[in-house]
């Protein structure tokens, strides 16, 4: 914020201080120091340059002042955009997290293969949008709205009607810029479709020219050459001249909109005594030069800004969803394991933005069956998986497990029925035993040998070094 606000106040400091050092050399060129140098209203005493006897001492000294105020202008400026960056990215850290957490509490419920289109729109669409916006809105808005300001003010107070002239005339060649890129927007596709077909039409004739010429006159393929030859040169100089500032209307309006500018400030500097002098013509000119290009830039930080509402919108409306409550009753009475089977019967899943994940998907998984899933995509298999693990419930359909429908066992106890092995888990210390009993209480009357039998791992458990 503060490095902002130097900004914004040492540009227009540094375009007074440039019209100072130009009455100051044009003061010098009659050979005397004066003691001060006025711009406008404006008045910069010289007597603590102590440079009375030296004219090249004064202007030196004018001049490592300038260069100063652009030097630690130039330093704000970094360090603004430098703080402004830092904030977006702290804002996509928070919220990143935030995303991480309402995925993580919603994943029981809607599951985590549904979520993956939301979440891969809000963290490499939406958010990158947003960061961006906040960035470029906290580094411009400050620093160009006090300059704006600033410099219209100085501009005013050095003369209003030249000031209000300058600003009517640079809006007139908007307006009428904007007119002219407009109309050739509309003709550029035109242009791009005549120089497509051209190029296309070309490009046929060298291949096909002697087989034509069997059934045509001898010149009628070349009089079509080169025809499509002057076509498709006519729209190449179209298009590389297809610019609103490259328009002749638009260069010889803001040429005569120049000169009367320029023949204005010219009068008002030769009208002696009310002059307002070269140095104070010159700040005029960049004063308002400065502040509208500051409040083009401006413009588009503000459009820029309002482009990321819509995904600022998508970030809280997934972060202000309601986790829903669970009411099933687990009618299974906690089982420790699945002794008939698990049934999908017609199961369909759809992601959170309808896309169809799984379709009409049956499957009868039995205890001790080795069952590999195998799919076009990766996360649709997966999404099979995560219902068995009692991640979200199906769209449409039914999971029965032995005979019992999903959605009347509670959560906790669906998930407690099934275990899911990363590949890529971690080494875990203790013994074999205390590894198998993870995240469960160990129960005396369980055969974890006969679990391993069972699972058709107890052989490769025997055969583990001791």
């Amino acid at each position: 914020m503060l490095s902002g606000l130097i900004a914004g106040l040492l540009l227009p400091l540094g375009v007074l201080w440039i019209g100072w050092t130009l009455e100051l050399l044009i003061a010098c060129l009659s050979g005397s120091v004066p003691d001060a140098v006025r711009v406008g209203p404006f008045s910069l005493p010289l007597t603590w340059i102590d440079a009375g006897s030296s004219a090249a001492r004064a202007v030196t000294a004018l001049l490592v002042i300038l260069a100063g105020i652009f030097l630690l202008k130039y330093l704000s400026v970094s360090i603004n955009q430098l703080a402004a960056s830092y904030a977006a990215f702290d804002f996509d850290v928070q919220v990143q997290k935030r995303l991480f957490e309402k995925s993580a509490a919603l994943a029981t419920v809607e599951g985590l293969s549904v979520q993956r289109s939301a979440m891969h729109s809000l963290q490499s669409e939406s958010l990158p949008k947003t960061r961006e916006a906040i960035a470029g809105w906290y580094t411009i808005s400050l620093r160009y709205g006090l300059r704006i300001v600033l410099l219209m003010a100085l501009a005013l107070s050095i003369h209003p009607w030249l000031t209000g002239t300058a600003v009517v005339g640079l809006f007139v060649l908007r307006v009428f810029y904007s007119y002219v890129e407009s109309s050739i927007r509309k003709r550029r596709e035109a242009f791009w479709e005549q120089w497509r077909t051209s190029r296309e039409r070309l490009s046929y004739l060298c291949d096909t020219a002697p087989l034509l010429d069997t059934i045509h006159q001898a010149d009628e393929t070349v009089r079509e050459y080169d025809a499509q030859l002057q076509t498709y040169r006519r729209a190449s100089l179209k298009l590389l001249d297809f610019s609103g500032w490259k328009s002749p209307a638009v260069r010889l309006i803001s040429t005569l909109l120049a000169l009367i500018l320029a023949i204005s400030v010219s009068i008002r500097v030769l009208d002696w005594p009310n002059s307002i002098g070269f140095g104070g013509a010159v700040t005029l000119c960049m004063s308002v030069a400065i502040a509208v290009y500051s409040l083009s830039k401006l413009r588009e930080a503000i459009a820029e800004r309002h482009h990321a509402e819509i995904p600022l919108q998508q970030i809280v409306n997934y972060l202000s969803q309601s986790q829903p409550e669970e009411h099933a009753r687990d009618r299974l009475g906690s089982p420790v394991r699945i002794e008939k089977d698990l049934v999908f019967d017609h199961v369909m899943l759809r992601e959170s933005n309808g896309k169809k994940l799984l379709e009409d998907v049956s499957l009868v998984l039995k205890p001790g069956q080795l069952t590999a899933l195998v799919a076009d995509e990766r996360y649709q298999a997966q999404a099979l998986a995560e219902l068995c693990l009692g991640f979200g419930k199906p769209t449409s359909g039914r999971m029965l497990i032995d005979g019992t429908d999903s959605n009347d066992i509670a959560r906790s106890a669906l998930q407690r029925l099934a275990l899911w092995v990363a590949p890529n888990g971690p080494l875990m210390t203790g013994t074999l035993s205390e590894n198998l009993w993870v995240n469960c209480h160990p129960d005396a009357t369980f055969d974890l040998m006969d679990a391993a039998r069972k699972a058709r791992i107890a052989n490769a458990i025997l055969n583990l070094p001791v």
